[in-house]
């Protein structure tokens, strides 16, 4: 599992970037969350 800030430094873009970024692939019903805010995890859907 990787965290938020990890996967902005990875691809070298703000934590606020990868927040929007989550937020228009949920919006796409790509991704849903599992979980809690703090101990969920993001999941692929099958769409």
């Amino acid at each position: 599992m990787v965290t938020i800030d990890e996967l902005a430094e990875e691809c070298g873009i703000t934590v606020a970037g990868v927040k929007w970024q989550l937020q228009q692939m949920q919006q796409k019903n790509l991704i849903r969350r599992v979980g809690s805010k703090k101990g969920g995890y993001w999941e692929i859907t099958n769409t």
